[in-house]
């Protein structure tokens, strides 16, 4: 069964806190944004992506993959890196 049945199904986005809002003068509570996925994608490796059995759940599942180098520096774990994480 596929996680979401894409081009189907809309998601709305609302504002987070309506009270947020409270008090500005033209602002009302409300979707900001609304969309149709037409697709899901995952990343994966290379390397994760010579398990078949692992491929074949995401396709069964309706995700695309999206396969990298393995070395791909922004793919990468961040413990891999060689620059000092952001915080």
């Amino acid at each position: 069964q596929k996680l979401i049945p894409t081009g189907k199904k809309a998601f709305l986005l609302p504002f987070d806190d309506p009270d947020d809002l409270k008090g500005k003068k033209g602002f009302e509570p409300g979707v900001f944004f609304a969309f149709r996925p037409t697709r899901l994608e995952m990343i994966v490796t290379q390397s994760q992506s010579q398990d078949a059995e692992k491929m074949k759940l995401l396709t069964d599942k309706g995700i695309e993959p999206v396969i990298v180098p393995d070395d791909d520096p922004d793919h990468a774990p961040r413990k891999r890196r060689e620059e000092p994480p952001i915080e």
